[in-house]
């Protein structure tokens, strides 16, 4: 199985886990600040997203790229992996902007 793990990072922890994923799996680990690398990637059967939830801006970056990813997403293997801890006050506010209809 051909895998690719993305990731989005603002201060480096969530691309070392994903370098640390994606050598575990021997697959190829690109940031989603450069989506075309992982958008115009062919023929990958998985793919696994790592983010930094630390805040709303992680979050509407992870909606913006799975937007763009929505159908190439069809009929693949996806992972979603959440690195960091909410307070109870920051949750809600990513948690929305995560969802809201129009933050993409």
């Amino acid at each position: 199985m051909r895998t690719i793990v993305t990731y989005e990072t603002s201060h480096g922890t969530a691309e070392k886990l994903a370098r640390i994923i994606a050598a575990k799996l021997d697959a190829a680990c690109i940031n989603v600040n450069t989506p075309y690398m992982a958008e115009d990637e062919t023929g990958y059967d998985a793919l696994v997203m790592v983010f930094g939830f630390r805040g709303p801006y992680t979050a509407q970056m992870t909606k913006l790229f799975l937007s763009r990813m929505q159908g190439k997403l069809k009929n693949k293997h996806v992972a979603v992996v959440g690195e960091g801890l909410f307070s109870d006050k920051e949750f809600p506010t990513v948690a929305e902007a995560l969802t809201a209809k129009n933050a993409a």
